[in-house]
């Protein structure tokens, strides 16, 4: 038998959830911006920033065609959505405390990039197929668009703050780390992984 999810009203706590990962695409979206201006790392030149940045993108497509073949196997995609959305900042507040060996500066970055493109490749398909399992078609695009609102204004923030010599990423004010995993953190307090999942057809009818 086919199983349907049916909604009358808007699923607020389900959108409130959703919305928390927006601080996160807004760090790595920064991540993004910063590798393209090459402006992430201090001691890489603007070139080795562009190689960095197509590594990045590669690790993403190889990123893409693993887990479409594995999410959808996945029991608990929202802790799968956590670890991954918390991850790039838990790694870029650590790379900040921690003093990397020179011989192994390249590697780091390179890690470090990969890490960030695989991860919001990892968060962004387990968002997508979540959607598609808890919610009715027709709110889906209204829960996206709050968490990339959310996601707006905090990059505005960030661009805010850096016009008055405010660095969000620097190891003294790791303003946008933070936020980040604060966000993601504060979405389980509606403990989404109790949510009822229908990984079949999905209806408005009743």
């Amino acid at each position: 038998m086919t199983e349907l999810l049916e909604y009358r009203e808007f699923p607020v706590q389900k959108a409130a959830a959703i919305a928390c990962f927006g601080p996160a695409f807004a760090f790595l979206t920064l991540v993004i911006v910063r590798l393209t201006r090459g402006e992430l790392f201090r001691d890489v030149s603007a070139g080795d920033h562009l190689l960095l940045l197509g590594l990045g993108a590669a690790a993403a497509s190889l990123g893409i065609i693993v887990l479409g073949l594995v999410l959808p196997r996945v029991r608990n995609l929202y802790m799968v959505m956590v670890l991954s959305a918390i991850g790039t900042p838990a790694l870029s507040l650590v790379l900040s405390f921690v003093e990397v060996p020179p011989d192994y500066v390249w590697t780091a970055h390179v890690a470090y990039v990969g890490f960030c493109f695989v991860f919001l490749t990892l968060t962004l398909g387990s968002m997508s197929i979540l959607l598609n399992e808890i919610v009715v078609i027709r709110y889906r695009a209204r829960i996206v668009m709050i968490a990339m609102l959310v996601m707006l204004l905090l990059s505005f923030v960030y661009v805010l703050l850096g016009t008055m010599s405010i660095d969000v990423m620097s190891t003294e004010s790791p303003i946008a780390q933070t936020v980040a995993i604060v966000g993601v953190l504060l979405a389980t307090v509606v403990r989404p992984w109790r949510w009822e999942r229908h990984p079949l057809t999905v209806s408005e009818d009743v």
